[in-house]
């Protein structure tokens, strides 16, 4: 198991909601590029927190190796 993050990323869509046309609309704005810039800095943050935590990186890092050695 890997750690990970599954966040909701709040994105300005008036009320539309995803698979809407209105959707898709905002998801080319300035709104939808900070939520891109939200997301990649909690992705970032994750790597730092791991890196950070001795046992989680080296329980991590086996569990990389073991896969690589299938």
């Amino acid at each position: 198991m890997l750690p990970g993050i599954h966040p909701v990323i709040g994105l300005d869509a008036g009320a539309a909601t995803v698979h809407q046309r209105a959707f898709t609309v905002a998801s080319a704005g300035a709104s939808a590029d900070r939520a891109v810039v939200d997301g990649a800095i909690m992705l970032a943050r994750t790597v730092v927190r791991l890196a950070q935590t001795p046992d989680e990186r080296d329980r991590v890092l086996a569990a990389q190796q073991r896969r690589a050695a299938r």
